[in-house]
């Protein structure tokens, strides 16, 4: 297609297209790619201008999305456009003015409350995914996705990085099995029918939000 074809929706769907197999959150890039094409999806790239952005940006407050989620949703607009000038579609990406970032949030759990969150748990997976993420301050993506051919007992340790990916700033640490944690990896993967340490219903969790704050609710944290 010529540049005057091209659309905010097509670049969307050309980008998100080349992204699929290459990407480990590809299900989150996916689900923000949909706000963005719902507003600027008709429009082509020459003609998104900072006023439909900041309209953009009002409309997501308006439906009490936060800064950060908008932030990411802008962010994959911007990916694809980069991705669309790399292959000569259009000559020039617009510029995307972001919205300012949150402010970070430090919450530290006192080891009370961490015990009071793990008998909060209803569930084993989840009380599996709270126990690696206390003991070895793994991200949730990476503990979602630690398969047990990366766990090994007789080293003592857990391998959160992926095989063959590079992490980027978001790097993956090797990370020594704390007895406790060992014992309850032993159980776990005895009740395992997949290759992923942290599993529902024999199958991988792509979230574990809602067992989460379910969690929180009953620990009253």
């Amino acid at each position: 297609p010529t540049e005057e074809q091209q659309t905010i929706s097509k670049l969307m769907d050309a980008y998100l297209a080349d992204r699929k197999g290459n990407v480990i959150a590809y299900d989150s890039l996916k689900y923000a790619s949909v706000p963005i094409k719902e507003h600027f999806g008709h429009a082509q790239p020459r003609q998104v201008t900072d006023l439909q952005v900041k309209q953009f940006i009002k409309k997501m407050e308006k439906l009490g999305r936060s800064n950060g989620n908008t932030i990411k949703q802008l962010v994959t607009l911007r990916s694809a456009l980069s991705f669309a000038v790399r292959k000569d579609w259009i000559e020039k990406a617009p510029y995307i003015q972001l919205p300012p970032r949150p402010t970070p949030k430090d919450r530290w759990l006192t080891k009370e409350e961490a015990n009071k969150l793990l008998d909060g748990c209803k569930s084993f997976h989840v009380k599996l995914f709270i126990l690696l993420a206390l003991k070895t301050g793994a991200r949730k993506s990476a503990i979602l996705q630690l398969t047990w051919d990366r766990v090994s007992f007789e080293r003592g340790i857990i391998m959160y990085p992926l095989p063959g990916r590079n992490h980027d700033k978001k790097r993956r640490a090797i990370v020594p099995m704390s007895d406790s944690l060992r014992e309850i990896l032993l159980d776990a993967q005895e009740l395992g029918k997949t290759k992923w340490v942290i599993e529902f219903r024999n199958k991988p969790l792509l979230d574990i939000k809602n067992g989460f704050k379910t969690a929180l609710q009953a620990s009253e944290i």
